[in-house]
């Protein structure tokens, strides 16, 4: 049989889901993500040529729906597209955590320090893209720590080895 070709002014599927990474990235907010209209504008300003018919979908949602790593979700009459991370970069950053708590010894390592030197070492990180609620929760589910409260009604929260 005869092989269809692309159209010659398509873009490559790979650039587009960069570009949209990105877009989410630079534009959108860290728990909600960006509007599906908002990337749309975004990447049709960056790549005019884009159709989401040319790839075999008749929405944008669809087309964005066929991606593991988009994660697509609806607020009221507004659908919002994040980033889900990949699960790997979740064991590196686990391992990370362990190995920066392992460093400090035997000291208690506080848990507000731990977040913002988390967030340093992975700008991308965000705990709701693995499923968590907040930090503690996700810190709390890596085997070899645990979380010790102390102070006033158990306020201060600190890692320690297991």
């Amino acid at each position: 049989g005869v092989k269809e070709s692309e159209p010659e002014s398509m873009t490559n599927i790979d650039t587009i889901l960069r570009a949209m990474s990105n877009i989410i990235t630079e534009n959108g907010d860290e728990d909600r993500g960006i509007s599906i209209g908002e990337l749309g504008n975004h990447i049709l300003k960056r790549y005019p040529d884009f159709d989401v018919r040319n790839y075999g979908y008749t929405k944008l949602s669809k087309f964005l729906s066929a991606f593991d790593q988009m994660k697509l979700t609806k607020v009221n009459s507004s659908v919002y597209v994040t980033i889900k991370a990949p699960h790997s970069d979740l064991e590196a950053i686990k391992k990370a955590i362990l190995d920066y708590v392992r460093e400090r010894g035997d000291q208690k390592v506080n848990l507000g320090q731990l977040s913002q030197w988390t967030s340093s070492a992975f700008p991308q990180f965000n705990v709701k893209n693995y499923g968590y609620t907040n930090f503690i929760k996700f810190v709390g589910d890596i085997e070899g720590l645990c979380v010790k409260s102390s102070g006033k009604n158990g306020r201060i929260k600190h890692i320690l080895l297991q």
